[in-house]
């Protein structure tokens, strides 16, 4: 049977070092995981983490001038800026 993607899922090419990759080999292997898998649990949560850094900058360095408007526009830019780093 041949390997079935989900219709929401899209291939992409990225050049790793060897090292790298044995790296992510191992542990995923460690895990019990994929390759695969392993790398989406790991972009998945570093975005998450990246965003949360964005956010903590703009209520740190404009405490005074920080609502919740200003909060959610920040948020929009680092999604958008995430989306074109991954495309």
């Amino acid at each position: 049977m041949a390997n079935q993607r989900s219709k929401n899922k899209k291939v992409i090419s990225v050049p790793l070092s060897k090292e790298l990759l044995e790296r992510i080999e191992k542990e995923a292997a460690r895990k019990g995981k994929n390759r695969v898998d392993l790398i989406n649990e790991v972009l998945k949560a570093a975005l998450g983490l990246i965003l949360l850094a964005f956010l903590a900058f703009h209520v740190t360095r404009s405490p005074k001038r920080w609502n919740a408007e200003a909060l959610a526009a920040t948020g929009k830019a680092a999604v958008q800026k995430i989306q074109l780093a991954l495309k």
